[in-house]
């Protein structure tokens, strides 16, 4: 049985926002019978959207803070099951050689190696992917994503018929 976990849609953002900490929240997390999903969503509506140079550097570092909120979460509330963090990083102009420099690039920040330490007794996580919205939804049609289109009035907010 698959099942997003309502808890994370808000209330673990509102609860590092309550609490003050230094912890990011990812944008949802996910549980199956067989593993645990960290996922954060970030959508690049524009070419001059996507992060360049020391920015890029920049926001895949905020990307993996994410994971390390959530796994904190996670391990706090004695989860168990292999922990999976998925990064959603949708644009047209993201192909699937950016989403693996991403990714490659990204690895050194996660706990692949801390986890190989003998004195570690809990699996931190287990993959790093990255997923345009059709990859997430062809690997997790359990939880499908889908695109909106947001109405605007001619002055570029929203209309007020939305």
């Amino acid at each position: 049985m698959s099942q997003a976990n309502d808890d994370s849609i808000g209330s673990l953002h509102d609860l590092y926002k309550d609490i003050k900490n230094i912890l990011n929240d990812v944008d949802w997390i996910a549980e199956t019978d067989e593993e645990t999903l960290l996922i954060e969503f970030t959508h690049y509506e524009k070419r001059d959207d996507l992060p360049k140079g020391d920015n890029a550097e920049a926001k895949k570092f905020q990307i993996a803070k994410k994971y390390y909120g959530g796994i904190f979460y996670l391990l706090a509330c004695g989860k168990q099951k292999p922990v999976d963090f998925i990064w959603i990083a949708e644009s047209k102009y993201l192909d699937s050689r950016i989403r693996s420099y991403y990714r490659e690039s990204m690895t050194k920040w996660l706990p692949y190696k801390l986890q190989e330490r003998g004195e570690i007794n809990s699996n931190l996580i287990r993959h790093f992917r990255i997923f345009s919205v059709d990859d997430w939804n062809n690997e997790y049609p359990q939880f499908p994503l889908k695109r909106i289109e947001i109405p605007t009035n001619i002055e570029g907010g929203l209309s007020d018929e939305s």
